[in-house]
């Protein structure tokens, strides 16, 4: 998985930068070419990482409850969260004091 990266950034659909593995999995797997993506990066990575989840909880509305789902299950572990997150918002780990702890948490309708 790669943050910020363009539709010409792989070698299959531009010979600018040299992608030869990921030409590779182009060739014998599938390209999706039209497609859409959360307008946020978190509801993308989390679904590309866990396979769940996908429609993000920006609003209640969107919250796999309120879409048919009887429970979810929410796991967050800070140290890869504080990563990321320090990546592209360095201003939202300030509050972390241990970069080990995790949760867990179980939501019912």
């Amino acid at each position: 998985m790669a943050d910020d990266m363009g539709w010409a950034d792989v070698g299959y659909h531009s010979d600018h930068i040299l992608t030869p593995n990921i030409d590779t999995l182009a060739a014998d797997g599938v390209v999706l070419n039209n497609f859409y993506v959360q307008p946020v990066c978190n509801p993308s990575r989390g679904a590309l990482l866990t396979g769940k989840w996908h429609l993000g909880f920006m609003n209640r509305e969107y919250t796999p409850t309120y879409r048919g789902f009887d429970s979810h299950v929410v796991v967050a572990m800070i140290s890869a969260i504080t990563w990321m997150s320090s990546q592209t918002h360095p201003e939202l780990i300030q509050h972390i004091i241990s970069p080990t702890d995790a949760f867990i948490s179980s939501v019912n309708r």
